[in-house]
């Protein structure tokens, strides 16, 4: 071997060294970006579960909402059919006690009020 030889082998030497630093740092750079990215992926991950439970109590609630207003409606419906239904049992004892003052008239002898008013 030839001081050519050697200083040839150095310089390849330094070129490999030189490539090997870089690969080296690149590398380096790669899995601090990796690790970067697997904070922020269970970060979200995190944040993903966080919302997804807010997500169930609000359907939760949405559902007790409208459980409610279910009821509430029911409620309404009941009264209204209540409140009907007395109604015309008022209306069809007025109408009772009124046929029942013209039977009285028709016999009471006074011509005066013998006429059957329709209402």
């Amino acid at each position: 071997m030839t001081t050519r030889d050697l200083t040839g082998i150095k310089a390849r030497l330094r070129k490999a060294l030189q490539k090997q630093k870089k690969e080296n740092g690149q590398i380096q750079q790669l899995t601090q970006q990796n690790e970067q990215l697997q904070q922020q992926l269970q970060e979200l991950q995190s944040q993903l579960q966080k919302a997804q439970g807010q997500v169930q109590q609000l359907n939760e609630r949405k559902l007790q909402i409208e459980q409610d207003k279910v009821n509430k409606d029911y409620e309404v419906k009941k009264r209204q059919v209540e409140a009907t239904d007395a109604y015309q049992t008022e209306k069809n004892r007025i109408e009772d006690e009124r046929t029942k003052l013209e039977i009285m008239q028709l016999s009471d002898g006074n011509p005066y009020n013998d006429t059957i008013r329709k209402s």
